[in-house]
């Protein structure tokens, strides 16, 4: 009995501490440059950012030239963003502890400690970027959006017509970034420049030397999450890796590209034949209608005809039958004449 009642006390203990923890996840500013503005939801008007301003679901937050924010997610303040400049943000509350939605510009997440299960994504027009601990930089333009990989891995979602999420991922190593364009699947893959390694070291370590709790844990951490971390181009072997994998991806796409156009090409050529087929008829019908025309002609001029011959025909005994009545009554004078002759 008192190992049931421990137990249960230990289960209660934990629920405790999770809830805890969530309702104290919610992002904070750590430090802001320049003067960035947020708007509160509902709220319709802009306000400038400070630190230590809590931000909930629903907040939008907008940076001009030369302007930046860092916000930390989560109780133990482990886990920051970083909104670059000339961006458009907007915090999300979801499935996961906390995600935004990058709707123009450029944003670098540092995640060091999401809750086991967990997963923190940012989701632009063109694609959505989540990892489970691990740092990478996501840009858009609203048509194409760039997911970095600076750290570890990520992974890359496509996003449909309709709003809705692509099944499938790509997978991004680290020292690469998938470029993809808005309504495709995920498949182009890059290897980062050595100035966007710079800029997110230099960022990484503007945070570490912001935040104590993000410095203590890097000095705690594994070798490969130090603070003296410095990450590298890919070795040739990794580049020629994914070399092979990106040039596969792409002939996988240009074969689908050729299928498509092949099957437009069959529909166009159907669809000439089809039209040369109607011509044909036409044509048939034309040449069958001049024919009739032809005929029509033919058949009226021999009536024609036939009618004139007719009228000759009737005109012939009436004549004929004038000249004897004419021919008999000369015959009759003459006998007259003759009678008369006699008799004298």
């Amino acid at each position: 009995m008192r190992l049931k009642i421990i137990f249960i006390t230990a289960v209660l203990t934990f629920v405790s501490y999770t809830l805890t923890f969530a309702q104290d996840a919610s992002p904070e500013i750590m430090s802001v440059r320049g003067s960035p503005k947020i708007m509160k939801r509902d709220s319709g008007s802009w306000i400038s950012c400070a630190p230590a301003m809590a931000v909930s679901n629903g907040d939008r937050i907008r940076t001009a030239a030369n302007e930046a924010v860092d916000i930390v997610f989560l109780a133990d303040k482990t886990n920051v963003i970083g909104i670059a400049e000339n961006s458009d943000v907007v915090i999300v509350h979801g499935k996961t502890p906390c995600s935004i939605e990058l709707l123009n510009g450029e944003v670098l997440a540092l995640m060091r400690n999401i809750p086991k299960g967990s997963s923190f994504e940012i989701r632009t027009p063109a694609g959505i970027s989540g990892a489970r601990g691990t740092g990478w930089g996501s840009k858009t333009d609203g048509e194409t959006a760039i997911f970095s990989s600076y750290e570890n891995a990520i992974y890359v979602k496509g996003i449909n017509r309709d709003g809705s999420v692509m099944e499938g991922e790509l997978t991004v190593s680290e020292g690469f970034r998938a470029v993809v364009d808005k309504f495709e699947r995920p498949e182009r893959l890059e290897q980062i420049s050595r100035a966007d390694i710079d800029r997110w070291n230099g960022f990484r370590q503007e945070v570490i030397g912001r935040s104590p709790e993000i410095a203590k844990e890097a000095a705690t951490s594994t070798p490969e999450k130090a603070t003296e971390k410095r990450i590298e181009t890919p070795t040739e072997s990794a580049a020629e890796e994914r070399a092979e994998k990106t040039a596969g991806a792409i002939e996988e796409r240009a074969g689908r590209t050729i299928e498509k156009t092949q099957s437009i090409i069959e529909q166009a050529e159907s669809t000439i034949d089809r039209s040369y087929s109607r011509l044909d008829r036409i044509a048939k019908e034309e040449t069958q209608i001049e024919r009739l025309e032809a005929k029509k002609q033919d058949i009226q001029e021999t009536r024609d005809i036939s009618q004139i011959a007719a009228k000759e025909e009737a005109r012939e005994p009436i004549e004929s039958k004038t000249t004897s009545v004419s021919d008999a009554s000369g015959i009759s004078g003459d006998t007259s004449g003759g009678t008369i002759n006699k008799g004298e």
